[in-house]
């Protein structure tokens, strides 16, 4: 008559998804992510730039523009923070 059907139960089926997420696409168990640990040296120096770099950057765009455009007076980096701290408190959502 013929040769029987052999069924391939090791073989995948292939899953048609309108999904983008991968792990609709097998039965595995998502794999889980491996996040690095920062170093604290690493972490307080990205702080301390932070805490330098912007008042530095508001310090050197006000000085450039404002006494141009309007004829203010230039700020030093402790008014540029205080600068930064009250439009915090005055324009945060």
């Amino acid at each position: 008559m013929g040769r029987p059907i052999k069924e391939k139960r090791n073989q995948k089926e292939k899953v048609t998804t309108v999904y983008l997420d991968k792990r609709a696409l097998n039965d595995e168990p998502p794999e889980e992510e491996v996040v690095e640990k920062k170093s604290p040296a690493y972490i307080i120096g990205l702080t301390i730039g932070v805490l330098v770099g912007i008042p530095v950057a508001f310090m050197l765009l006000w000085n450039w523009l404002m006494p141009a455009i309007f004829g203010l007076p230039t700020i030093g980096f402790f008014k540029s923070i205080g600068l930064l701290a009250m439009s915090f408190i005055l324009f945060r959502r």
